[in-house]
Parts: structure tokens; C-alpha cells; sequence
């Protein structure tokens, strides 16, 4: 799967069609996805946690394609407190109790890529004439980590694994849930946002860590 980003005129239209940028960029054909719900985790640092919006923006967001993203409810944190579309970053979840529903996605005073992405990917599918889906999408990152302790090498970073388990974890109980409706479900796609933290490290490395860890995450 590739999601493309078409960047429109100042007039809001497209200078050629959806279908048409979707083949210049990519080669390829309009793919069949999948039925059933898809599932995306969002991990890293920053920009992968999101940015603060104002009230009026959060309430703009929670009524977005109610359809179309979704996110599970029920997981806790190791701590007891509830967790909701932001994962429980360096805490870990509580894995004894599982997920309990799949609800519309609910956006709090963070507006994360979990949001844009599932009302996104759903507004471009829709433009090209490919039938929506129904995104389960979560958060599981944490501000200013090294690509080193994202990963599930206890040799590297801080020794944790915590926040690769988080990723892990999430995946499964929403596949379990997705599976569990009767729907189904597929992971074909993630969304990693993560970089600023290593900015000084050399090009080569950083790039052996990022095929590290997918190598891992996969």
C-alpha cells in the first residue's frame, strides 16, 4: 500500500484527477484492499504523539467520518489509569485486561496522525471512487526517543523495550477485536513519524536502526 499526499490548487480542485495522480506517482493500478476493518498503529516520537488544538478544532475533529475511523476501548496502563487513542508511552499497558469495543475514533486536546490518517486515506479512497473502510487507529509513541529505544533490542537506547511492546500489544487486541465482530481485519499499512531526536546521528546509521527496527516490528 502506498498513500499518496495530491496537492491541490488554489482554487481546491484537483489539476488532474484523483486516479490519474494516484498512477503517476506510484506505477501501479488501483489496488483491491482487503474487506474487514484496517488497522494502523502510529508510533515514534513528536509529531507521531501529535500537536495541541483549540477547543472549536477538537470539536471539529470528533465529528469526521464517524464511519470510517475507529478506535478500541478498554486497554489500561500498568498503572490502573484508562487508555484511550494516546497509548500509555514509558508506563506499558496492562496486558491482563484486554480491549473491549471498537468505537469511533475520539480525538482529545492532541490531534494526532491517528486522526488525519483515518480521515484522510478515507477521503482519497472516496475521491477515487475506491470503497471506504473502517480504520482502527491508535498511539503508540513518546516525545524525544531515539530510534534506539523504539526498538526490541534491550542492547540498545535505554535498555527498554516498553514502547515497541506497547506497539505489539495494541496491534494485537485490535486485531482480536476487529476479528472478533465478525468483520475481520488486516495491518496492511503503519505510520512512523520519528527523526528529530536523531538528528545527529550519521545518515548510514540511522537508516541500518529504521531497517532494524521494521525488521522486528514485522
Amino acid at each position: 500500500h502506498r498513500l499518496a499526499v495530491f496537492f491541490r490548487g488554489v482554487n481546491g480542485e484537483f489539476a488532474i484527477t484523483p486516479q490519474e495522480a494516484w498512477e503517476a506517482i506510484s506505477g501501479l493500478r488501483v489496488p483491491v484492499y482487503e474487506k474487514g476493518y484496517h488497522i494502523c498503529d502510529v508510533s515514534g516520537q513528536s509529531l507521531a504523539v501529535g500537536g495541541h488544538v483549540t477547543p472549536d478544532e477538537e470539536k471539529l475533529f470528533k465529528y469526521q467520518d464517524r464511519f470510517g475511523a475507529k478506535m478500541i476501548t478498554g486497554l489500561h496502563r500498568a498503572d490502573g489509569a484508562v487508555s484511550y487513542l494516546h497509548g500509555p508511552s514509558k508506563i506499558g499497558y496492562d496486558t491482563t485486561i484486554p480491549a473491549t469495543a471498537i468505537v469511533p475514533l475520539e480525538p482529545n486536546t492532541v490531534l494526532t496522525p491517528a486522526t488525519g490518517f483515518a480521515i484522510g486515506l478515507n477521503a482519497i479512497r472516496e475521491e477515487m471512487g475506491i470503497l471506504k473502510h473502517k480504520v482502527i487507529s491508535g498511539v503508540n509513541g513518546q516525545a524525544g526517543q531515539s530510534i534506539y529505544n523504539l526498538d526490541n533490542d534491550v542492547t540498545t537506547g535505554t535498555g527498554s523495550t516498553t514502547l515497541f511492546d506497547n506497539s505489539r500489544y495494541w496491534l494485537q487486541q485490535a486485531l482480536a477485536q476487529a476479528n472478533g465482530s465478525g468483520e475481520g481485519g488486516s495491518i496492511p499499512y503503519t505510520l512512523f513519524v520519528q527523526g528529530t531526536a536523531d538528528r545527529a546521528l550519521p545518515r548510514a546509521e540511522y537508516l541500518t536502526a529504521l531497517k532494524n527496527r521494521f525488521a522486528q516490528y514485522f
